[in-house]
């Protein structure tokens, strides 16, 4: 009998003590984002589309001109254990992407992190209690942030 104890004692032991791993395995809820967004007292957008149940395109637009004057294509897609948020866009006349990997957080329900990358190293966003969405890119120091107030101007 003490040594069936002492064995469910070294397999218990054994069972807390071991870590676990967790990766983004949860897929991520992005149908709160779909849709048209219009930052707040700018004439410059966002258009989220899915893709697929893995996948979600979106365009950053300005219509400040009267036309769409294209500004980013991003898209989150899920690659393998991971989440990514790509942005690609125009600088000195050549197209560049960059990917951003998810980083769960309890506040933001979408954060991609990029250590390498000079600015935004965090991209996030985050619907509010007001049915509003806020968008930030920051460094990782927080040193440099730069807020975008949402409104949801027509769904899907």
């Amino acid at each position: 009998m003490k040594s069936l104890i002492y064995v469910l004692m070294i397999i218990l032991f054994s069972c807390s003590s071991s870590k676990v791993n967790v990766v983004n395995k949860k897929d991520l809820d992005c149908s709160w984002l779909l849709g048209t967004w219009k930052i707040v007292d700018k004439e410059d957008y966002e258009k989220w589309s899915k893709i697929s149940p893995t996948e979600f395109m979106g365009v950053s637009y300005d219509m400040s001109l009267g036309t769409a004057t294209i500004k980013e294509n991003m898209r989150i897609y899920k690659s393998d254990k991971n989440w990514i948020y790509e942005a690609k866009l125009k600088v000195d006349s050549v197209m560049t992407t960059t990917a951003f990997i998810r980083n769960a957080d309890p506040i933001w329900n979408f954060r991609f992190v990029n250590e390498k990358h000079d600015f935004p190293q965090i991209i996030q966003y985050k619907m509010n209690a007001d049915s509003s969405m806020t968008a930030q890119i920051l460094d990782l120091k927080a040193s440099k942030v730069i807020n975008f107030n949402y409104l949801k101007v027509k769904s899907k």
